[in-house]
């Protein structure tokens, strides 16, 4: 009856010993996981960020270049009037002097005439 309770005993214990053993490995399994989805989060986390920072990018030239053309309108719209107003001025000055050769010319018509 000893050696059959000592058997039972040590049979219990190794069950016990094996139960522990298992826990232990899947305890390992679930930390191994854990740290697994973590990284795997971490690296997803890493992509989104470098995506929200590619599209700030893309935003931050798309602004540049429509600064720049709006820039270049500008310029090209001052320079459309500066011509405008170099024309007007050489038209004045056209026009004034026609009117002096005009007036010239009635004077000296009228000086031909006394």
């Amino acid at each position: 009856a000893i050696r059959e309770r000592e058997a039972r005993l040590a049979a219990e214990a190794d069950e016990q010993a094996r139960k522990a053993e298992e826990e232990r490995r899947a305890q390992e399994a679930a930390e191994a996981a854990r740290r697994e989805e973590e990284a795997r989060l971490a690296e997803e986390a890493q992509k989104r960020k470098a995506e929200e920072d590619q599209l700030a990018l893309d935003a931050a030239w798309a602004a540049i270049r429509e600064r720049e053309a709006r820039l270049a309108a500008e310029v090209d719209e001052q320079a459309r009037k500066a011509e405008e107003d170099r024309r007007a001025q050489e038209a004045a000055k056209a026009a004034r002097r026609e009117e002096e050769a005009r007036l010239a010319e009635e004077a000296q018509k009228r000086k031909a005439e006394e």
